[in-house]
């Protein structure tokens, strides 16, 4: 992760770029100068599709909280699909995640997966309210199979969503949670 702000350097030399996908799966990327990864990308600002994933590193919450801030200058994102399974993303800073996807006009599209992460739900209800603020999604998938979110945090995390009167596509994956059946009439 400490070189990785090269990566976003260059590529935040695209003045052009509408779409970018990059794949770091498996390697030993710890989320050091994550944020400035995300600064340099954050000059494509003609940018309407962004597709990453860093599945199997050791990436925190809290960093990819401050990547995401940055990323909130590419105001012209309309799919956006994030994959951070198996690191290291605890529930108590997913609500930065949120915050910050929450400024995206735009987006219509939103996938998301943090399976195997410590994901507890806790401060999950102001993840919800974040991607509220995408009043014009049409699309959201998330995925957070083998965490330890309850069912009652799925519940405040939805009524939220209830804001996004747009969406024509709900995909949902908790499997492998601690979710009981008292909590689900919430979602």
């Amino acid at each position: 992760g400490e070189h990785l702000w090269q990566v976003g350097e260059w590529i935040g030399r695209f003045f052009w770029l509408t779409c970018l996908q990059l794949h770091f799966d498996g390697n030993q990327i710890t989320g050091q100068r994550f944020g400035e990864f995300g600064q340099g990308i954050a000059h494509c600002s003609r940018l309407t599709t962004l597709a990453l994933r860093f599945n199997n590193n050791q990436i925190t919450g809290e960093h990819v909280g401050t990547f995401g801030r940055w990323l909130g200058r590419c105001s012209q994102l309309h799919l956006l699909d994030l994959r951070f399974d198996r690191n290291q993303i605890i529930g108590e800073h997913l609500w930065q995640v949120g915050e910050w996807i929450g400024r995206f006009f735009w987006l219509t599209c939103l996938q998301l997966h943090f399976d195997g992460n410590q994901i507890t739900g806790q401060r999950f209800g102001e993840f919800g309210q974040g991607i509220a603020h995408c009043s014009r999604l049409t699309t959201l998938a998330l995925r957070f199979n083998n965490n330890q979110i309850t069912g009652e945090h799925v519940g405040t995390f939805g009524r939220w969503l209830g804001r996004c009167s747009q969406l024509h596509l709900l995909d949902l994956r908790f499997d492998r949670n601690q979710i009981i059946g008292e909590h689900l009439w919430q979602v």
